[in-house]
């Protein structure tokens, strides 16, 4: 529901020129509207497996199927003109109402088979393979086949003189190869629709439009490629464990949109094309410093670098726009941040009008780096006391920018910190040049023309002002809890154990200096476009809250 709501008069474009409300819109009528939605899933796994040890060689061998059908069903009504204020009724209205119907049904069927040979538990062979049938593709794509192999050598129990070692407790090595896939279409992706037209229908008459974007018949799955080897060790009777791996990633068939000509009658299309690279490494490390019959104190720490490349795009594209400002450009990370600048010189400094004081936007946007953070960092620890345990998780990444568009708009209104810096009045920009005829000068004496519109009408306009360091450090998760002896539960029979404890989330956050807008994890979209804030987002959230734990 939205209450009527009358604009002052020096928030109407027209009254002085400073409001961005149009004249037309001097009250707001009153609206309501309601939806409902319904979603059944239903699930079906079989599993069947069977084990057989011969001699030296163990046999485990798992075939299952898996089914899965998803409904959805949504319906909405809505009035944007109601008669009566406060009287939140579709019936109550000026306006035509518009009513919206969504349905969806969709299935996805799956046959494997999952193999592990074992020789004297130390050496390991497993092989899997996969067949999935999705209603998404059409019926001569849906049908897709993926494989994985690894092997997994435990060498201090198969080196004899390494058994029983005091120092080395655990050693292994393996080797992995998988292919998997991914449907990344929605549900009639395949067919173009046509959707009811702007003020249609119309009296007895109705309209229809083509949806802009082609809907590509031809959609085939993503597949990646995956490789990986891997190091396990253990020390001090498993007190210290390491873990190390490097993984190469290939991701091929990539579904993207690509821009058309409009003289097809659709904007965009909706392709298979493209590849992309990740190819990184990952650090484990968990330490047991202290263990006694009553305290057990332990500390963990890992680490992980991804990089990240697009490879290509296909159709001869160097470049393809994710969304605003997120772009996949070949040679580059995915994800790329790219958006306006002002112009600037050699050194990096803003290039002024020395007549103005003010700077000029470039012609062409420029690259900030990956909204993607290629570097992540994360610590924890744990300690028990008897019946107390204490844990805490803290986690950074790193190397990642965001687009806070949240700025601009606090720029525009006043609101912001930036609009404070120079008390509303003229005055210099930092890290500012100019050209005196034969080179560019560091600028100390040309100021602005004023102190107060320079935000809202000059340096909110050029986006790259607002791109920051996505840097931070977290504390994710600080738990305490408590779990009761079992004297104190007596000699009845029922309950078996009994745990209280109190849990906080999201409780502190170190973030980049440069970065005054927001946190950079809450970004508007969980698509393909992160790495971009905006004023309609939630704020992030602090999570407090207690647990009962009762074993019977």
């Amino acid at each position: 529901t939205r209450a009527g709501f009358t604009f002052a008069p020096w928030a109407i474009a027209d009254t002085l020129g400073s409001g961005n409300i149009p004249g037309s819109i001097k009250y707001l009528a009153p609206s309501q509207g309601d939806a409902t939605s319904y979603n059944q899933r239903l699930t079906s796994d079989f599993l069947a497996s069977a084990h057989k040890t011969v001699k030296d060689f163990d046999f485990r061998l798992i075939g299952g199927t898996q089914f899965i059908d998803n409904r959805i069903s949504t319906n909405s009504a809505s009035a944007s003109s109601l008669v009566l204020d406060n009287f939140f009724n579709i019936s109550n209205r000026l306006s035509t109402p518009a009513i919206g119907q969504y349905t969806e049904h969709t299935t996805t069927i799956g046959a494997f088979g999952d193999l592990t040979v074992g020789y004297k538990n130390y050496l390991f062979l497993h092989g899997s393979l996969r067949n999935d049938w999705s209603s998404l593709l059409s019926p001569a794509n849906r049908s897709y086949l993926y494989p994985a192999v690894d092997a997994a050598f435990v060498f201090t129990d198969a080196i004899k003189s390494l058994q029983n070692n005091k120092i080395l407790s655990f050693g292994k090595v393996r080797l992995a190869y998988s292919r998997t896939a991914q449907v990344s279409i929605g549900a009639y992706a395949l067919n173009n629709t046509f959707n009811a037209g702007a003020n249609f229908p119309y009296g007895n008459v109705g309209g229809f439009t083509v949806n802009s974007i082609y809907a590509n018949p031809n959609i085939l799955p993503e597949f990646s490629t995956d490789k990986e080897i891997g190091l396990e060790l253990g020390f001090l009777k498993n007190r210290i464990n390491f873990s190390a791996a490097y993984y190469n990633t290939l991701t091929t068939d990539q579904t993207i949109p690509i821009v058309i000509s409009a003289a097809t009658g659709f904007t965009s299309a909706y392709v298979n094309s493209g590849s992309m690279s990740n190819k990184g490494v990952e650090l484990d490390l968990k330490v047991v410093p202290v263990q006694s019959k009553n305290v057990r104190w332990e500390v963990g720490a890992n680490y992980s670098y991804n990089k990240n490349t697009v490879e290509s795009l296909g159709y001869g594209l160097t470049s393809v726009q994710l969304g605003t400002s997120t772009y996949a450009v070949v040679g580059q990370p995915y994800g790329l941040i790219k958006t306006g600048d002002f112009n600037r010189d050699p050194q990096g400094r803003i290039i002024i009008d020395p007549k103005t004081g003010l700077p000029g936007a470039a012609s062409n946007p420029a690259s900030f780096g990956t909204s993607v953070p290629p570097t992540k960092i994360g610590l924890n620890t744990s300690v028990s006391y008897k019946g107390f345990t204490f844990s805490a998780v803290m986690d950074g990444r790193f190397g990642a920018v965001i687009y806070n568009n949240n700025g601009i708009n606090l720029d525009f209104t006043g609101v912001s910190w930036n609009s404070t810096q120079s008390g509303r009045q003229p005055f210099v920009i930092p890290n500012s040049s100019y050209w005196d005829g034969s080179k560019y000068v560091a600028n100390t004496s040309y100021t602005t023309t004023n102190g107060n519109l320079f935000w809202a009408q000059t340096w909110n306009t050029v986006g790259g002002n607002y791109v920051n360091s996505a840097d931070f450090w977290k504390l994710r998760e600080v738990a305490l809890s408590y779990t009761f002896p079992g004297k104190l539960l007596g000699h009845q029979k029922m309950i078996k154990g009994v745990t209280v404890g109190v849990t906080g989330r999201n409780l502190f956050m170190i973030r980049a200096k440069d970065n005054i807008w927001s946190d950079p994890e809450f970004a508007n979209t969980t698509g393909n476009a992160t790495g971009r804030t905006d004023i309609n987002q939630l704020p992030p959230t602090k999570f407090y809250g207690a647990n009962l734990t009762l074993t019977f």
